[in-house]
């Protein structure tokens, strides 16, 4: 599967850069790579690791810096191969691209009280509360596309 490599400009690979962990659910898949900018779009080249009977697929890859673009190329008994972006993604590519992006959050949480406390605490036995707002499918800007996540946070 071949993709155009994206416009963007992207900082170059450093030593530094953090290995990323990858991991998608495709329970009939026979087997999941990732592609992106990183490897040419190349699926043979980051195949995934399917986890036992759970139907979830994992992969690490050293070196990636944020703002790579990528998808998962999924690979099904009796269809053709499929790219598929990330539906746990941080961050993507605005319509009508695609694909996901590598994302390092700047954010340095403070709550560290909070978190020691939380080690006691049976989570199991208390409610959760799970929202998911996806913004782009309801906030229409003046010229008629999606908003940008930047001026709905203003």
């Amino acid at each position: 599967m071949t993709k155009k490599a994206s416009s963007k400009t992207k900082r170059p690979k450093k030593p530094g850069d953090a290995p990323r962990r990858f991991a998608v659910w495709a329970p009939n898949a026979q087997r999941v790579n990732v592609v992106g900018d990183f490897n040419g779009w190349d699926g043979s080249r980051h195949s995934m690791r399917r986890l036992d009977q759970s139907g979830v697929w994992e992969v690490f890859i050293p070196g990636l810096a944020a703002g790579e673009l990528y998808k998962y190329e999924i690979h099904s008994p009796g269809l053709p191969v499929f790219l598929k972006a990330d539906p746990y993604a941080s961050y993507a590519e605005e319509p009508p691209n695609t694909s996901s992006v590598v994302y390092e959050s700047k954010y340095r949480f403070r709550d560290a009280p909070w978190m020691r406390k939380r080690t006691t605490a049976e989570h199991f036995r208390r409610p959760l509360a799970i929202y998911e707002v996806h913004f782009g499918s309801w906030l229409i800007s003046d010229r008629g596309g999606a908003l940008q996540k930047k001026t709905i946070v203003r």
